[in-house]
């Protein structure tokens, strides 16, 4: 996946996963929509820090139900990681890339959920890039983000054997850094017979993110959001999660039912990948219902809330 090195609308891209800029971790987390409706989601995780590669599935019914699949194994498990050309999706290794507007891989497991995933995509901006990597560079975070609220992603895709054609659009949101911290992440899919409902993509990052003159700022959430179709642009808060709520701007908050949760362990912490519907309420406004939401919640000061 392309990185951009701003915010404008003509994106330049620089990459993370080779060259001057690489990053000791970095994975790309997609969602899409297949011709039924349904919800898919990937994340390639490259986690040179732990000597680990990843790749996370999910597929999500029309009623919120959620399989997922969730693999990590070292290096020298996987085929090398592909950023030039695509992969050797055939080969008998698993196989993770992710290059200028394209990712791809392969993975045969068992004892999942899922236990079969091969997909070739494109990958192409239609939003701006939010980009926050001055806070790497700067040695403020370990790990920072570029987020695209809206890409146009094509190809193929098979779970469990099953092909699929893909033409559709979602969020795509890339990290990088150091390592991987506690975080929280909730997006809405796209669905085109929709265009209007309202949108958002948010994600919190806890104290063991933020560094200050090297040190860790443990009693600290940070949590932004960028939304659509009635939702504010732009909101942000600090402070903590609550259960089944997430706080957004000023004494607003995201409240959460019907929870349907995937636990599993991303990179040996305690993970949950959920689906919810999801209603915004801010101060002095009506009650925006955003529909089912995906979450991605890592780490137990997140985590608990759910539970």
């Amino acid at each position: 996946m392309n990185i951009a090195t701003d915010d404008t609308d003509d994106l330049q891209f620089r990459g993370w996963d080779t060259g001057p800029h690489k990053t000791p971790y970095c994975c790309s987390f997609h969602w899409v929509r297949l011709a039924d409706g349904r919800i898919v989601g990937l994340d390639l995780i490259r986690s040179d820090d732990t000597d680990q590669l990843g790749l996370r599935a999910y597929l999500i019914e029309a009623d919120g139900a959620i399989k997922g699949l969730a693999y990590t194994a070292p290096t020298a498990h996987w085929a090398p990681f592909a950023s030039e050309s695509l992969p050797p999706l055939g080969g008998p290794k698993p196989a993770l890339g992710r290059g200028l507007n394209w990712i791809a891989g392969s993975l045969h497991t068992s004892g999942q959920q899922i236990n079969h995933v091969v997909f070739e995509l494109n990958v192409v901006p239609q939003s701006k890039a939010y980009n926050s990597a001055a806070f790497w560079e700067l040695e403020f975070v370990e790990l920072t983000a570029t987020d695209f609220t809206m890409v146009q992603t094509t190809g193929w895709l098979e779970l469990e054997g099953i092909r699929y054609d893909i033409d559709s659009e979602g969020p795509v949101s890339i990290h990088y850094g150091a390592r991987l911290p506690s975080y929280a992440y909730c997006v809405t899919v796209p669905d085109r017979s929709n265009r209007e409902a309202p949108r958002v993509l948010l994600a919190s990052v806890a104290g063991d993110n933020f560094r200050v003159f090297g040190q860790p700022v443990t009693a600290l959430a940070f949590t932004y959001a960028y939304g659509g179709g009635g939702v504010p642009p732009r909101l942000y808060h600090l402070g903590p999660f609550k259960p089944r709520r997430i706080p957004v701007g000023l004494m607003g908050e995201i409240e959460l039912a019907e929870i349907q949760p995937f636990a599993h362990q991303l990179l040996g912490v305690e993970t949950i990948t959920a689906t919810a519907t999801a209603t915004l309420h801010l101060p002095l406004k009506k009650a925006i219902s955003l529909g089912r939401v995906m979450l991605d919640y890592r780490g137990s000061v997140y985590t608990h809330t759910l539970t």
